[in-house]
C-alpha cells in the first residue's frame, strides 16, 4: 500500500517552503538574526533558574561563540559538544553554524567505549564541554584527531593532556561578526546527530536545515493556528536528540518564548508550568504516564498548559486530556526523516495510532523483500518525502549504510507497523533491537558488548521487557562460560560504571543456554516472550536506586 502523496497544507503554502532558493530567511540562524533586528529586546529564552536571553542577546552570544570556534576550526569541520540542556547550548549551536562548522552533540551520559567511538568517528578537532562532564573524558584513551577543548563555565583547573584546554571566558568579544554574505539554505547541514546504534555501531546522521524546519513546524500542529506569539514552550529534552533542538526553532518561527529545564522532573513540571506560564510542551516516552500517575488534584485543570505533543500515546491519554484540560497531538518520525505520520491536528483517532500520512510524504508497510503488505498485516515501515530536503543527507562517512537505509529508494525505518483500511498507522515493535528507557533509545548491541566484557560471560542477549510506564526496562540473559558462575549482583556492579545510568539493566537472568537459530543467532523473540520470572534477579527488589550520577 502507498498512501499520502499530496500537496502541502494551505497553512504551509502561506510560508516560504523549505528547500526553495528564497527560503533561507526561515533557516534558524537567519531567523534569529532577523528577530534580533526586529524584536531585539523581546525575551526569547528563559531557564528555570531565572536567567534569560533576548533575541539580541542570543544572536550576540552566538557571534561570540562563532569567533571562538573559528580559532580552532576551518569551515566544514565538525565541532563536538558535551553540554547540558541550557541557554548556552543553544548559543553554541548557532555559533557553530555562523562559524561554518557542524555541531556533533554527545549524549552527556556517554563514557567508555561509546564516548571514545563517537569522538573518534566524528574526527572533530574541537570539543566544547561543560566542566561537569570533563570526568567523562577520563574514562577513555586520548583521541588523536581531537586537539582543543573549550570549557564553557569556568577557568581551566586541571590540564587534560594531550588536549589543549581553554576557558571560554578568556576570549574577548572581538571580531565576532562573520561574513555578511554567509547564507544558510535548506540543503545545508545543521547538525550531525548520532543514532542509538540499534543494529551496530552508532551512525552520524547528516541533518539538513530543511528537514529540521519541517520538523519544527509540524511536531506541534502550528497549522491549526492555536499556538502563536503569546505562547510559551516548556522543554527539558536532551541536546543530543532532535527533540532538544526543536523548541527554539518552533518558537522562533512564531515569535514565541522557550523555558528550559535541564532534565525532565515530574515533581517540578507543574510548578515550572505555573511559574513561567507555559502553554505548550512535548512529552516523550513515559513522561506523560509519570505526570498522570500523581494523585488527582482540583488544580489539575487550572494550569496554563493547553497544548501537548505526546510520543508515544499511552492507554489513558483521553483521561489525561480531560484531567489537565489539554489538547494532544502525536506523530511518527526519526532522526533520519521528518514527520511522515501524525494526528489530524489535535484530533486523535485512538490511543494507539500514530496518525495518518502527512501531505508531502509517501509511506508503505512492506515485507522483508520490500513488497507492500495489506491492512492488518505486520511489516516494516518505509518512508520517502515527495518534497526535497526533508530527510537526512546520509550517514557521516558511511556511504554503505546510507545506501542500505535507502534500499529501493525508500528509507527503511527498521520499525514494525500495521495500518487499517482508513489509513491509520500503528506502531507494533522495533525490528531493530532497540530498547527505550528514560527517554533514550538504547542499543542492545552496545549493552551486550559491555556484558561480554565480564570474564565469566560467554553469551548474552539484551531485550526490552514491559515497564509500569509507557517504556521498556532492560533485561539481560547471560550464559556463563564452562565451569564458571555468574552472580547477578556482582555482574550489575561490574556494568554500572561502564555504561550510562539509563542503560543499566533492571533484570538479569542467568541461563544454561540461549536459544539459537541454525546460523547461531540468538532468538531474541523467545527471550522477549519469556521476560522476567520469579527467579529473575530484579534491581528494584534488590533495593538499588539509580540516578543520573550513578
Amino acid at each position: 500500500m502507498t498512501v499520502g502523496v499530496g500537496e502541502e497544507s494551505k497553512a504551509r503554502r502561506g510560508r516560504t517552503a523549505a528547500g526553495s532558493d528564497a527560503g533561507n530567511a526561515t533557516v534558524l540562524p537567519h531567523l534569529i538574526a532577523n528577530r534580533a533586528r526586529e524584536y531585539g529586546e523581546r525575551i526569547f529564552l528563559r531557564d528555570v533558574d531565572g536567567r534569560s536571553r533576548t533575541y539580541a542577546q542570543l544572536h550576540e552570544a552566538a557571534m561570540h561563540w562563532a569567533a571562538v570556534i573559528r580559532r580552532f576550526t576551518s569551515p566544514g569541520q565538525r565541532v563536538l559538544t558535551l553540554l547540558p540542556t541550557s541557554i548556552e547550548s543553544y548559543e553554541i549551536w548557532l555559533g557553530t553554524s555562523w562559524a561554518e562548522t557542524f555541531e556533533v552533540p554527545i549524549n552527556v551520559a556517554f563514557r567508555g567505549k561509546m564516548l571514545h567511538y563517537l569522538i573518534s568517528n566524528s574526527k572533530s578537532p574541537l570539543l566544547i564541554v561543560h566542566s561537569r562532564f570533563l570526568g567523562n573524558l577520563l574514562s577513555i584513551t586520548p583521541v588523536e584527531t581531537l586537539e582543543n577543548i573549550v570549557i564553557v563555565d569556568q577557568p581551566v583547573a586541571n590540564p587534560l593532556p594531550p588536549y589543549k584546554c581553554h576557558a571560554f571566558a578568556d576570549f574577548p568579544k572581538t571580531n565576532i561578526e562573520p561574513a555578511k554574505s554567509l547564507q544558510f539554505n535548506a540543503w545545508d547541514v545543521c547538525l550531525i546527530l548520532y543514532t542509538s546504534g540499534t543494529t551496530g555501531l552508532s551512525k552520524g546522521v547528516l541533518m539538513p536545515w530543511g528537514q529540521l524546519e519541517d520538523f519544527a513546524y509540524n511536531w506541534l500542529p502550528l497549522h491549526t493556528g492555536d499556538i502563536g506569539e503569546n505562547d510559551v514552550f516548556y522543554t527539558a529534552a536532551p541536546m543530543a536528540h532532535t527533540a532538544g533542538r526543536l523548541p527554539i526553532y518552533t518558537m522562533a518561527l512564531i515569535n514565541g518564548e522557550v523555558v528550559i529545564r535541564e532534565f525532565f522532573s515530574p515533581t517540578n513540571f507543574w510548578d515550572d508550568v505555573r511559574r513561567f506560564k507555559c502553554t505548550c510542551a512535548f512529552l516523550l516516552g513515559g513522561t506523560a504516564a509519570m505526570l498522570h500517575g500523581f494523585p488527582p488534584s482540583d488544580a489539575d485543570a487550572k494550569t496554563p498548559l493547553r497544548y501537548v505533543g505526546m510520543v508515544p500515546l499511552f492507554s489513558e491519554v483521553e483521561q489525561f486530556k480531560q484531567r489537565f484540560a489539554v489538547k494532544v497531538s502525536t506523530l511518527f518520525a526519526q532522526t533520519e526523516i521528518s514527520i511522515a505520520i501524525c494526528s489530524d491536528g489535535w484530533n486523535l483517532r485512538d490511543n494507539k495510532s500514530c496518525g495518518r500520512v502527512r501531505p508531502g510524504f509517501e509511506v508503505r508497510v512492506v515485507d522483508e523483500f520490500d513488497r507492500p503488505v495489506g491492512p492488518g498485516e505486520v511489516g516494516e515501515l518505509v518512508v520517502r518525502p515527495s518534497a526535497p530536503w526533508r530527510s537526512m543527507l546520509g550517514y557521516l562517512d558511511n556511504p554503505q549504510k546510507t545506501v542500505e537505509a535507502w534500499r529501493n529508494l525508500w528509507l527503511h525505518t527498521g520499525d514494525a507497523f500495521t495500518y487499517d483500511v482508513e489509513g491509520n498507522f500503528y506502531f507494533v515493535d522495533r525490528l531493530k533491537d532497540a530498547i527505550r528507557r528514560k527517554g533514550e533509545n538504547i542499543s542492545s548491541f552496545e549493552v551486550e558488548a559491555e556484558v561480554l566484557a565480564h570474564k565469566a560471560v560467554m553469551l548474552c542477549a539484551a531485550v526490552p521487557v514491559s515497564s509500569e510506564l509507557a517504556e521498556d526496562e532492560v533485561m539481560i540473559f547471560v550464559q556463563p562460560k564452562v565451569g564458571m558462575n555468574i552472580d547477578p549482583r556482582e555482574l550489575f556492579d561490574f556494568l554500572l560504571p561502564r555504561m550510562p545510568y539509563f542503560m543499566a539493566p533492571r533484570y538479569i537472568e542467568v541461563v544454561e543456554s540461549l536459544p539459537m537459530t541454525e546460523t547461531a543467532k540468538i532468538i531474541k523473540s523467545e527471550l522477549r516472550a519469556r521476560g522476567a520470572t520469579a527467579t529473575t534477579w530484579d534491581r528494584v527488589k534488590a533495593g538499588i536506586k539509580l540516578t543520573r550520577s550513578s
